[in-house]
């Protein structure tokens, strides 16, 4: 019975909001404004592309300058180009499910990045030879700082097709995103597929949840090459692998725009807003008459019942009061909708959660008992409503932030950046593996929250930061002593260890580095961000799977053949020992302007190799430490760098040979590794 009154209601309210947008027709004072998005002298169509508001060609037919189009007459049609950035518009697609109309998506034309050896190329690229060999071409995007246009990750794949060479991403002010190589010699495994995009002719990666109001796309080719080298960003459906990347001549990539929501347009065709509510951290009502003449704004709203405040004054300007109990209505079934739809929600969220926990009760009973649901009112009151002034970190995947709860602890709330249906089982993942591994070395996920679009996690709060800050932005008032870094090599070493073979299922992390190390109060070294991490059966030699991880830090043998195995996490952790040792960053900075970024292991080994180690070690290393303490944990982290992963140690190895240089008294042998060499 219950259930039909609800219907009925509903069916009421449907035909209310109809009856509403049908009786409020703009008056006279309106006519300008609403035309100017659907007056008969604004051409819609240029070329092929139906060009939609808030987009327009020639004056009063676009929202403002950003979007105005450009149509140029071509041998064969017409070409619609945005004039702001200068670039040829293929679409702008219409989204039925954008109701604000405030927000949307313009698919553009950028060119193909190419470079051949010893060529100069005439297609609109900067295309150099700096004398050592290298030949570089290079496209930058027009800078989308200021307009309401930018480029957003997720939609978006780096790609490279060539032999040889490499290719790089930059954002718009020339930091380096990320980088891919492929080879053709030796040619692929018997069995790959030919049209995948795995390092045999063509490479490929996706970009991490980030928004940029620019980019550069680099590409590289040197003496030994013999062909040509392309590389671009392109927007993920317009993409179909290796096959397609080597036929493309242009390449269609899809850009993001916003408008002001403060100061929204008139939309032709459909109901015009009459408030909008909710701005960030800040309430407000914002109600406008018909002829958009003027509108009020208060902020601080804390309740409906300023709101209704608001649509009283509206409708007394308007339509009189009678106008005040239908909107109400709307107002109360809108809300009452989306509580229903939120509560709905959140309870399949929690059952799907929980059936996902149960399934691993029966190796592991505690993980359900040892995972709190907290709720979205606990960790706002924990982290101040997520002020900025808490942010701990901000990361490809989301922001951290520190928060304290009621009971007086103090905790770590990790806020994902983008989060879709799709990342459900990552998020699961993390949760599932961190609250099976009890390790003092490994953080510890204190619970997660299900309550918000983007599902929270929160960990024990580790309050010195990251390895990586310590070595790299070190200060006078605190350095990271030799003695220090041979402590948390084998705190890092150990766990690892024990992820790979003391688990009850196998665990690889897939995302070793300093900036995933976390130091306490003590400076011990905790392991932090298992969002990419992978259980694996005990028989299991290795994972296949599209590359993740970070540039620097990535096996090559698994970026080229998309296989990950425990030895890949041995390469990384091979990294970090030679960031110990240099105190460098594994992607080296120009040595002069104009130069390269370079690879720190390359350097090392050939460092190693040139009998020159002891040129290149940090300062602070060299100072009070034995030659040969040096020497074990160099040609340790040469090993673990073995370009082949069957010959690199297992990480349980390593951690003995990093204890024992721990813990050995000054009279001890000096220990000697397999392989070995002499600086």
């Amino acid at each position: 019975m219950l259930y039909s009154c609800h219907f009925r209601f509903f069916i009421l309210l449907i035909i209310a909001v109809i009856t509403l947008c049908l009786w409020i027709q703009p008056q006279p004072g309106a006519a300008t404004l609403i035309n100017n998005g659907r007056k008969d002298s604004c051409n819609r169509r240029c070329g092929n592309v139906d060009v939609l508001y808030p987009f327009g060609v020639g004056v009063g037919c676009f929202y403002n300058e950003s979007f105005a189009i450009t149509c140029n007459s071509s041998s064969s049609s017409y070409v619609p180009v945005l004039k702001v950035l200068d670039l040829e518009v293929i679409e702008i697609p219409f989204d039925p499910y954008n109701y604000d109309n405030l927000t949307g998506v313009l698919v553009v034309k950028t060119p193909l990045v190419t470079t051949c050896r010893g060529n100069n190329n005439d297609d609109g690229n900067d295309t150099s030879n700096n004398g050592d060999g290298i030949t570089e071409a290079r496209w930058t995007s027009a800078n989308m700082s200021g307009t309401p246009f930018n480029v957003y990750e997720y939609d978006l794949i780096f790609a490279s097709v060539g032999c040889d060479g490499y290719a790089e991403l930059y954002n718009e002010t020339g930091g380096f995103v990320l980088g891919c190589s492929s080879v053709c010699d030796p040619p692929p495994p018997k069995g790959l597929n030919k049209t995948e995009c795995i390092g045999y002719g063509c490479c490929q990666r996706e970009l991490d949840y980030e928004t940029y109001r620019g980019y550069t796309v680099g590409v590289k080719v040197d003496k030994r090459s013999t062909g040509c080298r392309s590389a671009f960003l392109i927007s993920k459906d317009y993409y179909f692998g290796a096959t397609h990347a080597s036929n493309m001549t242009s390449i269609p990539v899809r850009l993001r725009w916003n408008i002001d929501r403060v100061h929204p347009p008139i939309f032709p065709g459909r109901c015009r807003p009459m408030f909008s509510w909710y701005q960030g951290k800040r309430k407000s009502a914002i109600v406008f008459d018909t002829t958009m003449e003027s509108f009020k704004s208060k902020t601080m709203v804390e309740n409906l019942d300023f709101v209704f405040r608001h649509m009283l004054e509206y409708s007394q300007r308007n339509a009189g009061g009678g106008t005040l109990l239908l909107t109400c209505a709307i107002l109360w079934s809108c809300w009452l909708s989306k509580t229903r739809k939120r509560r709905k929600e959140l309870k399949l969220r929690t059952k799907y959660f929980k059936k996902r926990l149960e399934e691993q009760g029966s190796t592991n009973r505690e993980v359900i008992e040892n995972t709190r649901l907290f709720t979205i009112k606990e960790l706002n009151k924990a982290t101040d409503n997520f002020n900025k002034d808490r942010v701990l970190g901000k990361g490809g995947q989301g922001t951290v932030y520190k928060g304290m709860l009621v009971d007086g602890q103090v905790v770590a709330v990790k806020k994902s950046k983008e989060f879709d249906e799709s990342q459900w089982e990552q998020f699961m993942n993390e949760v599932i593996l961190l609250s099976q591994i009890k390790h003092r070395h490994v953080v510890k996920l204190l619970g997660c929250c299900l309550e918000t679009k983007e599902p929270l996690l929160v960990y024990e709060f580790v309050p010195n930061g990251t390895l990586f800050q310590h070595i790299h932005k070190s200060t006078k008032e605190f350095l990271l002593t030799w003695k220090m870094r041979v402590r948390i090599a084998s705190e890092i070493a150990s766990t690892i260890g024990y992820l790979h073979s003391d688990c009850p299922t196998p665990i690889l992390h897939r995302d070793i580095k300093s900036s995933n190390v976390l130091l306490d109060d003590k400076y011990i070294a905790k392991v932090s961000d298992f969002g990419i991490s992978r259980a694996i059966s005990i028989d299991q030699t290795h994972l296949t799977t599209r590359v993740q991880g970070t540039f620097g830090y990535l096996d090559p043998e698994y970026f080229r053949l998309s296989q990950f195995s425990e030895k890949s996490d041995v390469y990384s952790f091979g990294v970090i020992l030679v960031e110990l040792l240099t105190g460098q960053k594994p992607i080296r900075a120009p040595s002069s302007e104009g130069g390269e970024e370079a690879s720190l292991v390359e350097y090392f080994i050939t460092s190693m190799n040139d009998s020159t180690l002891y040129n290149i070690l940090d300062p602070i290393v060299l100072e009070g430490n034995a030659k040969e303490d040096t020497m074990i944990v160099a040609n340790l982290a040469k090993e673990c760098l073995n370009p082949r992963g069957v010959q690199r140690p297992t990480m349980k190895e390593v951690a003995v040979v990093i204890d024992r240089l721990r813990n050995k008294s000054s009279s001890s042998v000096p220990m000697k590794l397999n392989n070995s060499v002499n600086a």
